[in-house]
Order: structure tokens, then sequence, then C-alpha cells
């Protein structure tokens, strides 16, 4: 997840460098700040690099126009993760810990990246923005 997320900024900096413009959305995970479930150790360790790249990139790219943000989902359903990995049980007793009483589904992940993306966040840069249902609130 880190390495794929430096090697992508990499790819796509020096042509929105050269355009003077362009915004890069990563996507982090509710597990970077609360060290995700039992196994998750390294995953979650990489989402927390994903969120410090995410930073560095916003300072370092900035000055030339590119901003660069990232997404992080909490419990997303109707993903072939949840049905693969976490059981009816489990995912029911994850949804009765969010705030807003439902899990997400992908497009509340995807409507904030194209706002990240898009020029109603011209001046948002550097941030995480948590997509969770209010699981986790900084």
């Amino acid at each position: 997840n880190a390495l794929t997320t430096f090697l992508c900024c990499q790819a796509v900096a020096p042509g929105m460098i050269a355009r003077r413009s362009g915004a890069i959305v990563n996507l982090t995970s509710l597990a970077a700040h609360n060290g995700g479930g039992p196994g998750a150790s390294v995953y979650a360790a990489a989402k927390a690099a994903v969120l410090t790249l995410t930073k560095a990139y916003a300072k370092e790219l900035a000055p030339h126009g590119v901003r660069v943000n990232a997404v992080s989902p909490g419990l997303i359903g109707g993903t072939p993760f949840h049905s693969t990995f976490t059981s009816a049980e489990a995912f029911a007793a994850a949804v009765k810990t969010i705030p807003l009483g439902r899990a997400g589904e992908p497009d509340d992940v995807a409507r904030v990246i194209a706002f990240l993306a898009g020029d109603a966040a011209a001046f948002v840069t550097g941030e995480t923005i948590e997509v969770n249902g209010g699981m986790f609130t900084r």
C-alpha cells in the first residue's frame, strides 16, 4: 500500500509540475488510526505511511500548484473485501459502532474523492478526510 502510493505519486508528479496544476488523492484507511483488526498490523502501518506521504507530498508539490490529499474510509459495505474476509456477524457488530447507524457505500467514498480532485477543493491540500460515519473523529 505505501510503496504503490509512493510510486504512483512519483509517476504523476512530473507532469503535474510541468502543467503547474493537478490533484492527487491517496487512499488510506481507518486502520491507520486504530491499528486495524486482528492480523492487520502491517496493513495498518502501511496505511499510516500513506497519511504521512500525503502530508509530505502536499508540502513538496504545493509550490508547483499541485494539491495532495487523502481519503480514509471506515467500514464500507458492498465490496469484495468484506464479503470475503468479514463474517456477517462481525460486520453487523461493527455497524452497531457507527454513529450514523449504517455502513458506508462505495459511492460515499467516491463523492469525497471527486470533491478533492475537483475545483471545489482548490484551497485544500495535505488533508485526510475521514469517511466513516463517525467511527473515528479527530
